[in-house]
């Protein structure tokens, strides 16, 4: 019953217009009869016409008051009934088939960092994973310095790394060169006093080519005093040690506790540290 109603509601229109196409019928007819009896002669031919005139207008006068019913039908009965019943447009599906969204793919990011094993020159050689890709960049807020080279990563809840800027890509034994991190503090950095590294290693990242780890700002600026939001810039002279080598290095950068060494800062993404997007040519003095 509920699809009948929601099926004549649907085809009301075709009443309607059925009995205006009707009702203007009999209105035309009636016109004509018209016409026909004030042209005739007889008084039996008029009295006749007159009394089909009546019929006419009387059929055209009906079928539109059926319109209107009809109409008023629809409104105030037919629709409210089956708005009240719960009936839906929306065509229902036949029993047993059951349609489950595809959900959307949901963006993975690309890990960046590996586990890179906190080491001295005095360790021996170490063994590490292989680099992997750098973070996307990140456009920092205008507040604080700006680094030449956008680059973001964040690292617990100790601090954001926003960039870096780097004095030449080019190393030899008995030559240095000045790596500047920004660092923006989270509410995490007073915490501990943590120490930051900066290691040279190669391509595949299996030796450690020069080291510098110390506290930010080349002693200066221990984390228990950074404030939340602050932008820190903190520079380190990073020296070759390894003076047999020569050819392409690179540049990981991390956070570390002092008092246990091994473990290191995680960096959102995975892995314990960050390593630079730029390539250091080692060469032979």
């Amino acid at each position: 019953m509920k699809v009948i109603l929601g099926w004549l509601a649907g085809i009301a229109w075709i009443f309607y217009a059925a009995c205006g196409v009707i009702a203007l019928y009999y209105f035309v007819r009636a016109l004509s009869t018209e016409k026909k009896r004030a042209a005739s002669l007889t008084s039996f031919e008029q009295e006749e016409l007159r009394e089909r005139s009546a019929q006419f207008w009387r059929s055209m006068v009906a079928f539109l008051l059926l319109g209107i019913a009809i109409f008023l039908g629809v409104q105030y009965l037919l629709i409210p009934s089956v708005g009240e019943s719960g009936l839906s447009v929306t065509p229902t599906l036949p029993p047993g088939l059951v349609i489950t969204p595809r959900p959307s793919p949901s963006p993975t990011a690309t890990p960046v960092m590996g586990a890179l094993p906190t080491i001295t020159p005095t360790l021996g050689t170490p063994v590490f994973p292989p680099p992997l890709s750098p973070t996307p960049e990140f456009t920092p807020t205008p507040a604080g310095p700006v680094p030449s080279n956008i680059l973001y990563a964040r690292f617990g809840d100790i601090a954001e790394f926003i960039g870096y800027d780097i004095t030449s890509t080019s190393l030899s034994p008995g030559q240095a060169i000045g790596v500047t991190l920004y660092w923006r503090a989270l509410e995490g950095a007073r915490n501990v006093n943590y120490w930051v590294f900066v290691h040279l290693l190669p391509p595949d990242i299996s030796r450690l080519l020069g080291q510098h780890d110390g506290v930010p700002v080349e002693g200066t600026r221990p984390t228990s005093g950074w404030a939340a939001g602050e932008v820190i810039v903190d520079f380190h002279s990073l020296t070759l040690t390894e003076t047999d080598y020569t050819g392409e290095a690179r540049i990981a950068v991390g956070l570390y506790d002092p008092s246990a060494p091994h473990i290191r800062v995680p960096v959102a993404g995975g892995g314990n540290y960050l390593l630079l997007p730029v390539t250091i040519q080692v060469s032979s003095p």
